[in-house]
């Protein structure tokens, strides 16, 4: 390791070192030895300084880059402080800017019109000196420095909220320019210390068999219903000879075996025609980012390996996934919205990450995980988006039984991959960091994932198929991005990641995500900056001890109540099962029953179950008051963040409805609310629960869907934060009512009766 990057991280001497670079620089830069004092300059980033330094730094490089004739530097340079949130540093940013084009009108056109567009104008323009900018510089506003801006990808442009009918309008979501600290990376460093990862590959083969066995009983299931279905047809036809008895889990294994062989190119069919993908050449990702480029052939011919398959994804949201049953028939995919949103250094980071997938051996799994989920979530958008079109009643429901059975197939395989997709993220952030030496940036681009996803979603006004279908082979979850994303955009502070860090239970309430917190990761990526000496991007607060007392876990088991009661009645259903087989062995003959009897096993579940739903419905969803507060900000809500989402705070918040439409709208998966401060996703159920889409599709909210709301409902802060509703108003008044409650009720009602019912008749 170099001497600079051994220096402590927040040492005194650390600061001192920083201004002596920027006065070495700034007095070379008078000197006019523009070489030397982008040097020195340049330096300074890779040690820790105030944001006042480092801001005095990227000013002086503006003209050090002019002057030694790199004027795309300065103008990029430039164009990245023309977004600070300091108004000084932009009408100096200005300044610049109009004196650039006119020293250089031919590489400089794209910087004038940027200048003019600023807040203020630039001022007459004249030759700087190098004499005044570093008189200047003594004076300048402390700031972070954003990052540099990329190109721009492009989309069709939205329509404005003036241009749009006044039921319909979207207040839009004023966004802060983020100041980035652009934290160093190390020069020479050793890597991290291997972790074993057994248990890893573990979890790997444990969801690969839960994969096998949740397609083995969906079998079971069909041909136990297509048995008893035409058990009772006899006329005219006899079809009882068909039945179907036989164990499908040979037919199981061979159809995943095909799939597995068949992944490379299946899954490009698949991404080609549902979402255009196209082939990538190395020469653009090398344009785009030379360092990527140069992992991926260092990494790979140091194992002696053919460069994965690049693929490109044209959509604005920044993401990327590697699929693949072997390292050898791998491909990497990228976005448009990666390559135009994202530094080189952080996309280099990404993609050392997906190359840790390939050496942990964990994408076959998960691209097998994911291909088996596809197939039927593309049945359910083909069957809704046909059923849309019908105008046959009939035609229509069988369009809604069919989309809704591929949307239910579609979440049982997401389900399978959830823990597996978790935490293989640990172990390619690691790997990562060890292959670029840059944990920093990783952090960025994490970060800025999360920031383009939201915005994607706000733009979009809906969650795009393609980042829920793939979201287990994603970096970033949509889910996780979608609130977090939002209020970063306008408060970048690490405040909003305190939940993710501390909070002790936020492993248990990610069960159903397909990424852990993110502040969680950005945590563990500090920890290696700092393990090589260099000054974290973020300042996190400290992680909370893992280890709780029983007082701290009674919030929690309150919580999983439902689930807690489940496994206590399959406790007490075991107790009775040894009290029958000691029954047995005394001839107690009364009590020998017991010994082995499913229906004790059934029943006392299905009743500790209905018992631990009954206990937590009135904590659950306590009385909205009529003074509830109104229009609470988010970032209000989330700070500071409660341990659980019970009990909730009830609120009332006004915004726009988002989601999907028409028959794709029916699980309601994607409704959200778009409200003055962000993004928040809504918990709709019917009174019959999911069937309640089918009996009564027209009391679903998604006829609601770009009208301005008020939604009344219960805050709850989890992994993802989300407002239970109880209900959606539009200004005319109409009213769309969501029944948790009676259906949470109703289901304990029904695992109560259903639990007898198995316990008294043996059935």
């Amino acid at each position: 390791m170099s001497e600079r990057s051994k220096l402590p991280v927040s040492s005194g001497s650390t600061g001192a070192a920083a201004r002596a670079l920027l006065d070495a620089g700034l007095a070379a830069l008078k000197r006019q030895e523009y070489g030397t004092a982008i040097a020195h300059l340049e330096s300074l980033f890779r040690t820790p300084a105030e944001r006042s330094v480092q801001l005095k730094a990227r000013m002086g490089l503006v003209m050090a880059y002019e002057k030694s004739g790199n004027v795309q530097e300065a103008i990029a340079l430039c164009q990245t402080l023309s977004n600070s949130s300091h108004v000084q540093t932009r009408r100096w940013a200005a300044k610049a800017l109009a004196e650039i084009a006119q020293r250089h009108p031919e590489a400089a056109e794209p910087a004038a019109a940027s200048a003019q567009s600023l807040e203020a104008p630039p001022a007459a323009a004249r030759p700087a000196s190098e004499d005044d900018l570093a008189a200047g510089l003594t004076h300048a506003p402390g700031s972070r420095s954003p990052s540099r801006p990329l190109r721009s990808p492009s989309h069709p442009p939205a329509a404005s909220a003036s241009s749009l009918p006044n039921d319909t309008a979207i207040a839009p979501v004023q966004t802060t320019p983020i100041d980035w600290r652009l934290a160093g990376r190390a020069q020479k460093w050793s890597p991290l210390p291997m972790v074993d990862r057994a248990g890893l590959w573990a979890l790997g083969l444990g969801t690969a068999m839960a994969l096998f066995a949740l397609l083995r009983g969906l079998l079971l299931a069909t041909f136990w219903l297509f048995n008893h279905t035409i058990a009772r047809i006899t006329f005219p036809v006899d079809l009882r000879y068909y039945s179907i008895y036989r164990d499908p889990a040979a037919l199981v294994l061979l159809g995943l075996l095909g799939l597995a062989i068949a992944l490379p190119w299946l899954m490009t069919l698949l991404l080609r025609r549902a979402y255009q993908m196209q082939p990538l050449a190395v020469d653009t990702l090398e344009q785009a980012s030379p360092e990527a480029a140069r992992v991926l052939k260092r990494i790979f011919g140091q194992q002696q390996r053919p460069l994965p398959k690049l693929e490109l994804l044209p959509t604005d949201a920044p993401l990327l996934l590697t699929y693949g049953s072997l390292p050898r028939l791998s491909h990497l995919v990228l976005s448009r919205g990666l390559l135009a949103q994202l530094r080189d250094d952080e996309i280099a980071a990404l993609v050392a990450g997906e190359i840790g997938h390939l050496q942990h051996w964990t994408a076959g799994v998960m691209s097998l995980v994911t291909l088996v989920g596809l197939l039927p979530y593309l049945l359910y958008r083909v069957l809704g988006q046909w059923g849309d079109s019908q105008r046959n009643a009939g035609l229509r429901a069988l369009a809604m039984d069919g989309s809704l059975l591929g949307y239910g197939l579609f979440w049982l395989c997401r389900a399978v991959g959830l823990w597996f997709s978790r935490r293989r993220l640990f172990y390619s952030d690691r790997t990562s960091s060890n292959l670029t030496g840059n944990p920093n940036a990783l952090s960025r681009a994490l970060l800025k994932c999360s920031l383009g996803l939201s915005q994607a979603v706000a733009q979009q006004r809906q969650t795009s198929p393609l980042l829920e279908s793939l979201e287990l082979l994603m970096p970033v979850g949509i889910k996780t991005s979608l609130t977090l994303g939002s209020l970063y955009a306008q408060h970048p502070s690490p405040d909003l990641l305190q939940w993710d860090c501390q909070n002790p239970y936020r492993h248990w309430l990610s069960v159903s995500n397909a990424h852990p917190p993110l502040g969680d990761r950005l945590q563990h990526l500090s920890r290696y900056a700092q393990h090589w000496r260099l000054f974290p991007e973020l300042d996190l607060p400290p992680a909370a001890p893992p280890r709780l007392s029983w007082k701290e876990r009674r919030p929690l088991l309150l919580q999983a109540s439902p689930y807690l009661g489940l496994g206590i009645g399959l406790a007490i259903a075991l107790f009775l099962w040894l009290v029958g087989g000691v029954a047995t062995q005394f001839n107690w003959r009364g009590l020998t029953w017991m010994w082995g009897d499913r229906t004790l096993l059934m029943g006392c579940g299905l009743l500790g179950f209905s018992f631990g739903t009954f206990v937590r419905i009135n904590s659950f969803f306590r009385d909205i008051p009529r003074t509830a507060p109104t229009d609470l900000s988010l970032v209000e809500l989330m700070q500071p963040p409660a341990p659980i989402p019970l009990p909730g705070q009830p609120l009332r918040l006004r915004g726009t409805l988002l989601g999907q439409r028409g028959i794709c709208a029916l699980p309601s998966q994607d409704l959200l609310l778009q409200c003055e401060t962000g993004l928040i996703r809504l918990h709709h159920t019917h009174r019959f629960g999911p069937l309640g889409s089918l009996l009564a599709p027209g009391r679903h909210p998604s006829g609601l869907i770009g009208r301005p709301v008020t939604v009344t409902g219960w805050f709850r802060r989890g992994a993802t934060p989300w407002i239970d509703v109880e209900t959606i108003q539009t200004t005319q008044g109409a009213v769309c009512r969501s029944e948790h409650p009676l259906w949470s009720t109703l289901v304990a009602i029904a695992a109560a009766l259903w639990g007898f019912h198995v316990i008294l008749t043996g059935f």
